[in-house]
């Protein structure tokens, strides 16, 4: 039982940890861009579908494309896929899109889109990290 248990916790733990830190990474980067960046208004002006197949069942990812202009007046497009994977977003939508100066590409959402991603960073690690950490727990004190 030990045998198959602490390596799959440890599988699960790493990942847990793996996504917490990138999570962590993200939401250090975006506060930094709301404090130091510039916010334009953005329009969603299209929205690109992918056919996925994954064991054996067949869905579809939405990527938003949305337009803004940076403060130097340059017209800007970007992609931004929902993390929880339904449409989101519909032709037209308006929103403010946060991005840092000396990169456009860089840019993060505002609002509940900025929260959608933080939650969807936290319960993946916690989903992964909390079991993993916890057989490895248990099985550290035997």
């Amino acid at each position: 039982m030990n045998i198959i248990a602490i390596p799959l916790g440890a599988l699960f733990a790493g990942l847990g940890t793996f996504i917490a830190y990138h999570g962590i990474k993200y939401c250090i980067a975006c506060a930094r861009m709301f404090r130091a960046g510039q916010c334009a208004p953005g329009i969603v002006t299209g929205i690109k579908t992918e056919q996925r197949r994954r064991k054996g069942r067949n869905w579809t990812a939405y990527t938003a494309v949305i337009t803004y202009r940076t403060a130097q007046h340059e017209k800007r497009e970007i992609e931004y896929a929902n993390p929880i994977g339904s449409n989101a977003f519909k032709v037209g939508d308006s929103l403010t899109v946060w991005y840092d100066v000396s990169d456009p590409e860089v840019f993060t959402l505002g609002g509940w889109h900025f929260v959608k991603d933080i939650a969807s960073f936290l319960i993946a690690a916690l989903c992964l990290g909390l079991p993993g950490w916890g057989v490895l727990c248990i099985f550290a004190k035997i």
